[in-house]
């Protein structure tokens, strides 16, 4: 048993006109990357459509009030500063401790029932993960296409949920056998109704 997140009441604190929308971040931004308290302040790092996928930037003295500074990396069209940043020791070099999948869905899951992906984090000697259960289902069978894609998850409810995963070792992983939601989706219609994502881990502030 765990306890669930709680949302805060002012959601979302970060919006798509904080994404530069007049420059065709037509999503909005979505946090594809982390978040980190640093300095007494929190730092955030994001993805952001605008003509293609990036990395945007923002930070915050509360983790409510979010600001994205101009830190003239990366030019718009018209010269004006995006705000947008992303750094790597060399993106080249990679090492893999192990050939294959290390997580997935099981029989506990529904059938539609995919893994887009896990942030997984140490905590007092154990990995956490938050894995994103997307309820859609995927084709069985012959080369990937768009279309194919499309029409086998025509009827499925096309959803994310944030659930919990653990382990001890980052290879083997425990979930829940409820399989309830860590962090659940809003009601239909509202802003958080269809799928919900997570930064690499959560920020600790205070007992919180």
């Amino acid at each position: 048993m765990f306890h669930a997140a709680t949302p805060f009441d002012g959601n979302p604190v970060f919006s798509q006109d904080l994404s530069r929308r007049a420059l065709g971040a037509i999503n909005g931004p979505c946090v594809y990357g982390t978040v980190m308290r640093e300095a007494g302040r929190f730092r955030m790092w994001y993805q952001l459509l605008l003509d293609g996928n990036h990395v945007g930037y923002a930070e915050s003295v509360d983790g409510i009030r979010w600001t994205a500074p101009d830190l003239g990396i990366v030019r718009g069209p018209d010269g004006e500063s995006t705000g947008l940043v992303a750094v790597s020791r060399d993106g080249l070099e990679w090492r893999k401790i192990l050939d294959g999948p290390v997580f997935g869905a099981d029989d506990l899951d529904p059938s539609a029932t995919q893994i887009y992906g896990m942030p997984v984090f140490a905590w007092q000697g154990l990995y956490p993960g938050m894995p994103w259960v997307y309820a859609a289902q995927y084709y069985r069978c012959g080369e990937y296409s768009v279309d194919k894609l499309h029409d086998a998850q025509r009827d499925s409810p096309r959803t994310i949920d944030v659930q919990l995963a653990w382990s001890w070792d980052p290879v083997s992983w425990n979930r829940p056998p409820e399989r309830q939601p860590l962090i659940a989706r809003g009601a239909a219609g509202s802003w958080d109704s269809g799928m919900i994502v997570t930064a690499r881990a959560p920020v600790v502030v205070g007992d919180e």
